[in-house]
């Protein structure tokens, strides 16, 4: 049975698509990812099905084909709504597990194969305006993860931010990923992230950049052109809880500077300068 992840662009829909493949039975098949939009459409069935060697000009080896790389795991079919028409007919033929003939073969081959497919589109929109084939519309409703925008899942944030920092602290000369302290992530959760996922990778290696090995992210490796989040004062923060009791504000300079993203000194000047302010007010004489 196919299912069909539908989700605004950078929303993490290949990442699902990955999931899916490794907590299934066939997770140690191919996973084969294949974005359909961009096949032309004299080498769609040969990008697809594969081709004998001598098949057309050109043709000076045999080719497997992105679907047959994928039996027995696999085939994730990303932006299936702007496929062309015969193309959807190819995966039509797919799902609905009939033979096909690699480009000029005359030997019908059989796949055993999962599609995942991922499209920004609405299945229902798709094939109201004609894009998507309706029968194939019919095979793909059966099971729909829908998934939400990253603005509307506060929570997942730090782990999308998590996520990138192993992805890239490498490429950015670390020898493992910094850690986000504690304000940093206040604000990254609370930010606004119209670019869903992609923008939130783009942000995590602006901060390495900013940060040069830095074993701790803090608010201060923002860019200043940063425009997603928060950008209210860690000192107004830090003696707003300071003055409430939060008790991180109370857990001593070290850990205090490590959860607002400034160092201990920082913290012993904030605290140092809020008492000096405070013991200057003019006192009220009592009656």
């Amino acid at each position: 049975m196919p299912i069909t992840v539908v989700g605004a662009s950078g929303t993490g829909k290949s990442g699902i698509a990955r999931g899916i493949h490794e907590m299934s039975a066939r997770r140690k098949g191919a996973l084969v990812m294949l974005n359909v939009s961009v096949l032309s459409d004299g080498l769609a069935s040969s990008e697809l099905y594969g081709h004998e060697r001598g098949a057309f000009t050109g043709a000076s080896h045999s080719r497997l084909g992105r679907i047959r790389s994928a039996d027995g795991g696999t085939l994730v079919i990303d932006e299936l709504t702007k496929a062309p028409a015969h193309v959807q007919h190819h995966l039509l033929d797919i799902l609905d597990g009939r033979p096909f003939y690699p480009v000029g073969s005359d030997r019908e081959v059989y796949l055993d194969v999962r599609v995942v497919a991922l499209t920004s589109t609405p299945l229902e929109v798709a094939a109201k305006s004609g894009a998507l084939v309706p029968d194939l519309f019919e095979r793909l409703r059966t099971t729909v993860v829908r998934v939400a925008d990253l603005s509307s899942r506060a929570e997942d944030v730090l782990h999308v931010a998590q996520t990138s920092l192993e992805r890239w602290s490498r490429k950015y000369g670390y020898a493992a990923p910094p850690e986000i302290c504690g304000e940093l992530a206040r604000v990254l959760v609370g930010g606004r992230w119209p670019g869903n996922h992609r923008q939130v990778d783009g942000l995590v290696q602006r901060l390495l950049a900013q940060a040069q090995g830095d074993s701790i992210l803090r608010l201060g490796h923002l860019p200043r052109e940063e425009d997603a989040v928060d950008r209210r004062g860690a000192r107004e923060r830090f003696l707003e809880d300071h003055g409430n009791g939060v008790p991180v504000a109370h857990a001593g300079p070290s850990e205090a500077g490590k959860h607002y993203g400034v160092d201990r000194a920082t913290i012993r000047r904030w605290i140092r300068e809020e008492s000096e302010r405070l013991s200057e007010r003019p006192r009220v004489a009592s009656a």
